[in-house]
């Protein structure tokens, strides 16, 4: 199973929803998102988990830093947790630049590891550097496609792509990446 921690989502819970509903396409899901807690599918891939932006983590996983942080950051005590954020805030980049472990950058910058690189037609990810799996498999950069629908904004799509790629769902025939409504 693998552990995923969103730390810091909007009232709406967009990223919540969609790595939620992106995940119940590749497994089953127990999401606890502060508001509710649910279970989908049969055996569960994914434990989703949303903790406030003043929480102290210290399990391995998966974080990923949404843009509702506030003031307060989360407290990293496992450098094995492998963080996600949007590198588009220079108060957020002061946050990751003191975390020790390994952070990927998602955003529409040419600097960071995960970002967008055709939105037209057909959503594109590009993945500009190597990636470690959770299980330890290499991911060569490469592009993937994605197919959504064209309502899910930028960071939300790239997170749930790192999401996926991160737990080692195989990324050759694209990802389906999708918002759950509950």
């Amino acid at each position: 199973m693998y552990s995923i921690v969103i730390c810091g989502d909007s009232d709406e819970r967009i990223l919540t929803k969609t790595i939620a509903g992106t995940c119940m396409r590749y497994g089953g899901v127990f999401v606890s998102d502060g508001k509710n807690i649910y279970e989908t599918g049969e055996g569960t891939e994914f434990l989703i988990l949303c903790a406030d932006s003043e929480s102290e983590i210290s399990c391995g996983g998966i974080l990923v830093v949404g843009s509702g942080i506030g003031g307060g950051y989360p407290v990293i005590k496992n450098k094995e947790i492998i963080t996600i954020a949007d590198t588009g805030d220079a108060e957020r980049l002061s946050f990751l630049a003191g975390h020790e472990g390994v952070v990927i950058g998602c955003s529409m910058s040419h600097c960071d590891t995960v970002s967008l690189s055709c939105s037209t037609d057909c959503r594109i990810v590009s993945l500009r550097r190597e990636l470690t799996t959770l299980d330890g498999d290499i991911i060569e950069p490469c592009e993937i496609a994605v197919r959504c629908s064209e309502d899910i904004p930028v960071y939300p799509l790239l997170a749930s792509s790192c999401v996926l790629a991160l737990c080692g769902v195989p990324y050759e025939n694209g990802y389906d990446i999708y918002s759950d409504p509950t």
